[in-house]
């Protein structure tokens, strides 16, 4: 939109488009151009081109053309087009066949003149595409890349070929029988593009400004300091990655950056198992002296074909060093990556570090699908790049500020909450079940049951539903402005201090103990009758045990509410006080 902008700006505008033709006003004069090719961009190609041919006036007939869909079209040779008599009022509409001995196949004939070649990728596929007579041109354009992405700027290389009317009827037909085939079609249609897109004549370089949203650089600040590993996968060069991190403060000035970059197009895995030697025993001696935990902050940065080679490696040491220094750093930046690199290092980073750490993948594009659906948790942001990460993903939000309420207020909520409710699910039915374990050895383990069996069915159904439910839904520990003023609260979640194996533990033990203490007072009432008075049956002394269960479960429930709600607490109380009545009926 940018580029078009100032495209307009400067007295280019575009007029309309008819099927395959195109009318651009130049400064006040209308250009015609023809489409005759449009090899489409890719996150693997990192490149678009399109074949166009100027034509002289709107009206002017090509014999063939190709279409978007880079298929053959009849147009005027050899086409059944009825006569201004025949189509008159009246007329017969059917019009007369050709003689197909006047007919040229496309074979024979010679579809097009000449047409030009326009293409823009980025730099790293670009500049290996062109010409090898532009040595001063090309060093001009990479120094200018590099004071642009210095900037934080992103940049494209537009470049054009020339092609004579023999190329274009070449490559027309190419193009026409890989669209055609059965087989590798995609195979061939993208070795088509390949031989078109070389040697090219350089003519620029562009550079947009990628603004970053409102809000992110604190949103980022918070979740480092909630403890989130943050690592930043994008397609752009390093120098753009790194300046984009420093603006969205995912990285400080005062960090230490070490990067694995790529200068070659071979990367040799020798030499990134050195550096990564190097770095991890610089690291570790930095952190062995630091007089606070924590206090070295460091940032990783890796070129896509680093990762290409550390994970296609033979060398399982390559991938643990690289996982050892990547997770203990503060932030992690990737850059020049494929949709599938990126999917790539999520699934390293699931599969591969002790701990299984929970991944939540965030992204706008088509290009962070793969990389959204790999990662545990998947959130695509609605914007200008479309709908594909948001209908990929499994929460959708509109900026990526909104993610700040979305971790720190109500996903922390609702772990806490969910914690509890697991624990306490197993710890009210243990206070339920227990008692009449208990009571088997009284009754000569014959099976008698100690509760009427309707209250079995009602104690998760009725007497203990609603008020857990309450508590599921809107209780809270801290209010949402305190969460996100104080995000080292989430720390809790990661550190698993809501739920974890002594924290069951606990919530049995003490179901265990309860049903304990209920079912002894009750053989206590039971041992203490007045002599000669009848004793109750055991169905009697097991409804008032079921009451005392009922009003216990409930008792600890209002424990662990945090907020104390009006309507909550009556609810609460009319749960356990609705039982005696009903047990009368």
């Amino acid at each position: 939109e940018a580029l078009v902008a100032a495209a307009r700006d400067h007295g280019y505008f575009f007029r309309k488009k008819q099927a395959s033709r195109l009318t651009i006003n130049v400064r006040g004069k209308d250009k015609y151009f023809q489409t005759l090719i449009v090899n489409e961009f890719s996150s693997e190609r990192k490149r678009m081109s399109v074949l166009v041919q100027k034509l002289d006036s709107p009206e002017e007939a090509m014999d063939t053309r190709v279409d978007s869909d880079h298929s053959l079209a009849p147009s005027a040779v050899g086409a059944m087009v009825p006569s201004e008599r025949q189509i008159e009022f009246g007329a017969p509409t059917l019009p007369a066949l050709p003689d197909i001995s006047m007919m040229k196949t496309p074979s024979e004939e010679v579809l097009f003149g000449g047409a030009t070649l326009y293409a823009k990728g980025a730099d790293n596929v670009m500049l290996e595409r062109l010409a090898k007579d532009q040595a001063a041109a090309v060093r001009l354009t990479k120094r200018h890349t590099q004071q642009f992405a210095s900037q934080g700027l992103r940049t494209l290389i537009l470049a054009k070929r020339e092609l004579s009317t023999e190329q274009v009827d070449f490559f027309v037909r190419k193009m026409h029988e890989a669209k055609g085939a059965f087989m590798n079609r995609d195979t061939m249609m993208e070795a088509v593009a390949t031989e078109m897109e070389r040697e090219m004549t350089l003519l620029g370089v562009t550079a947009v400004e990628d603004r970053i949203q409102q809000g992110v650089p604190d949103t980022v600040n918070k979740m480092l300091r909630a403890g989130v590993k943050v690592w930043m996968l994008t397609g752009d060069n390093m120098e753009t990655a790194i300046n984009i991190g420093l603006a969205c403060k995912l990285v400080e000035p005062c960090m230490k950056q070490y990067k694995l970059d790529a200068p070659n197009a071979d990367v040799d895995p020798d030499r990134i198992l050195r550096k990564l030697d190097e770095y991890y025993n610089e690291i570790s001696k930095k952190i062995a002296v630091e007089r606070v935990p924590g206090d070295f902050k460091y940032c990783l940065t890796l070129h896509g074909k680093v990762l290409y080679t550390i994970m296609d490696s033979d060398q399982a040491r390559l991938r643990q060093l690289f996982l050892a220094i990547a997770c203990s750093s503060s932030s992690v930046i990737a850059c020049r990556l494929a949709p599938a690199q990126k999917a790539a290092l999520v699934k390293l980073v699931r599969t591969n570090v002790v701990g299984n750490p929970l991944t939540l993948a965030v992204g706008d594009g088509g290009n962070d699908v793969s990389m959204i659906q790999e990662a545990h948790v998947g959130v695509g942001i609605l914007g200008v790049e479309g709908r594909q990460a948001a209908n990929a993903a499994d929460f959708t939000i509109g900026q990526f500020r909104f993610l700040q309420q979305m971790l720190f207020v109500h996903g922390r909520w609702n772990l806490r909450r969910t914690c509890i409710i697991i624990g306490y699910s197993f710890y009210k039915n243990f206070l339920l079940v227990l008692p009449l374990a208990f009571y088997a050895p009284f009754n000569g383990f014959s099976g008698t049951t100690l509760y009427e069996s309707y209250l079995l069915t009602t104690f998760n159904l009725a007497f203990t539903s609603l008020p857990i439910l309450v508590l599921g839904v809107f209780d809270i520990d801290v209010t949402a402005k305190m969460a996100l003023l104080v995000p080292s609260l989430y720390q809790l979640g990661i550190q698993r201090h809501y739920f974890n194996s002594w924290t069951l533990i606990g919530w049995i033990s003490r179901g265990i103990m309860h049903a304990s203490l209920t079912f002894l007072a009750m053989h206590i009432v039971i041992k203490g009758w007045p002599a000669g008075q009848v004793v109750p049956d055991q169905l009697v002394m097991g409804s008032w045990a079921y009451g005392a269960c009922v009003s216990v479960a409930n008792a600890i429930l209002l424990i662990h509410t945090k907020a104390w709600m009006d309507w909550g607490i009556i609810v609460l109380f009319a749960s356990v006080l609705v039982f005696f009545p009903a047990l009368s009926l």
